[in-house]
């Protein structure tokens, strides 16, 4: 009995360190992983640039940009700020496309929240010669806070009306915009010119609502009194300040074209050389892709606008997008990684423009695991499968039924998972039914509602099986082929 206790005893303690050492060896994959992951995956939003407070800091200095407030005697004020982001072509309200410089220089117009209708007139205020009336905004910069309290109440639509407000300063002949925000600390602004050409060329920024005092005080020294105002009316009484503002921003951005990519970089920044090289690996990715989807005779391609920036924090300034890329409508975004990762980076970033033109859109599982099981075949075909594999073994795996919901991209562990799985199953898919079924699944997925609809009862018309046995035969199929 001793000695069967003994034993017992020995047992469990042996096991407890078996557990132990097993718990510990998973913990340090998942941080080997999560590192690799943070190193190859070309979508990872994973801390992938700075954050908006850098923007922010009066202290950062960008080669890129410059602003500043002036006084006729000669005193200058930094100020940071962010561009307003055209939404209509990823870039700087104010560049035309990435066509021109921004410089601005003129005197500052403070207009309370920029609005004209029949119930206020921000265009009314004291002029500097403290008569009061119209005030004339030609060849000058108004500033405007676009979100007193109470903004709401009158803003149906506060980004149209935001628009509206811009637009109505670029008809008075203004020569830029700035805005403030009253709530939030690093104010970043996304707006759409679509409807309103006249503002390609017109420059809009962002400031904190500290700087938008600071400038203030360059001109005013009851300062405390429009704060007050903000506080208890929700504004304050427009004015012309005897202030001026330099603003400056690299805009025009040197361009590369070939037989089916338009490329653009910030000058300075990328060489022609680089360019042309981008150009030639794009041309490859491509060439790669149509191979790829021969098998479904998939073949529609447009001339494609692409974007490099050297690194994360350029990209995000000028685009406002965390990541090595992004791919939409306006065409695709990407920071340069230099070598084989850049072709990596094109093959997956060109495959979401060449599912959308010939596919349609889809689920985010579907569209970044079409874009991962492309990426891999510039170089090892299984790493995928590989990844997804260890996340198996390692009981790390989510159950497929619910990783086809997943929003890929987003910070967390679904990201991490979701790319390489996404991938991999796309490649299952493919070896074992051919990619018309993939492209029936995807195109079905497109209409799916997620949590709604029944995917079983879609997936089941393509495949025949539903997702707990395709899942089933994915990762035995994965264990059989790819276990080492």
């Amino acid at each position: 009995m001793g000695i069967r206790l003994l034993r017992s005893k020995k047992f469990i303690s042996d096991q407890y360190i078996y557990n132990k050492e097993k718990s510990m060896m998973k913990f340090y994959t998942n941080i080997v992983l999560t590192l690799i992951f943070f190193l190859i995956s070309p979508l990872s939003t994973y801390a992938q640039g700075p954050n908006l407070s850098m923007y922010y800091d009066p202290g950062t200095e960008l080669p890129w940009a410059e602003c500043y407030v002036y006084l006729e005697g000669g005193t200058k004020m930094k100020i940071p700020f962010l561009p307003v982001v055209d939404q209509s072509y990823c870039g700087p309200f104010g560049t035309n496309r990435y066509t021109n410089d921004i410089d601005v220089d003129g005197q500052l117009v403070y207009i309370n929240n920029g609005i004209i209708n029949n119930d206020e007139n921000c265009y009314l205020g004291r002029r500097l010669d403290y008569t009061y009336g119209e005030l004339d905004v030609r060849d000058k910069v108004v500033i405007f806070c676009y979100d007193f309290p109470g903004a709401e109440d009158k803003r149906q639509n506060i980004k149209d009306i935001l628009l509206e407000s811009i637009s109505n300063a670029s008809k008075g002949g203004a020569l830029g915009a700035i805005l403030f925000s009253y709530s939030s600390e690093y104010p970043s602004l996304r707006l759409h010119s679509a409807n309103k050409p006249e503002l390609l060329s017109f420059p809009v920024i962002t400031i904190t609502k500290e700087s938008a005092v600071a400038i203030f005080g360059t001109s005013e020294s009851n300062v405390n009194k429009i704060i007050t105002d903000w506080e208890k009316k929700g504004g304050s009484d427009s004015f012309e300040l005897i202030s001026k503002i330099h603003i400056h921003i690299d805009g025009e951005f040197s361009k590369v074209n070939s037989p089916n990519f338009s490329i653009i970089a910030r000058k300075g920044m990328v060489s022609g050389e680089t360019l042309k090289n981008m150009s030639e690996i794009n041309e490859r990715s491509l060439k790669l892709i149509k191979k790829t989807f021969e098998p479904v005779k998939d073949n529609r391609w447009n001339l494609l606008n692409l974007t490099y920036f050297a690194d994360f924090d350029s990209k995000i300034y000028y685009t406002r997008h965390w990541g090595f890329g992004l791919a939409n409508d306006a065409g695709v975004f990407s920071v340069l990684k230099g070598g084989e990762s850049d072709y990596r980076l094109a093959a997956h970033e060109n495959t979401h423009i060449f599912t959308y033109l010939n596919w349609g859109k889809s689920s985010s599982f579907f569209t970044e695991g079409l874009g991962k099981y492309v990426e891999v075949l510039t170089g090892n075909n299984d790493q995928n499968h590989e990844e997804t594999l260890e996340f198996i073994l390692n009981e790390d795996m989510f159950p497929l039924s619910k990783m086809i919901d997943y929003q890929i991209g987003r910070p967390g562990k679904e990201t991490l998972v979701g790319y390489p799985a996404s991938g991999s199953l796309i490649g299952f898919i493919a070896d074992q039914y051919g990619l018309a079924k993939v492209k029936s699944l995807y195109m079905l997925e497109r209409s799916r509602v997620p949590a709604k609809d029944n995917a079983n009862e879609i997936w089941k018309k393509v495949i025949e099986k539903d997702i707990v046995e395709l899942e089933k035969d994915w990762h035995t199929w994965l264990i059989q082929n790819f276990r080492k």
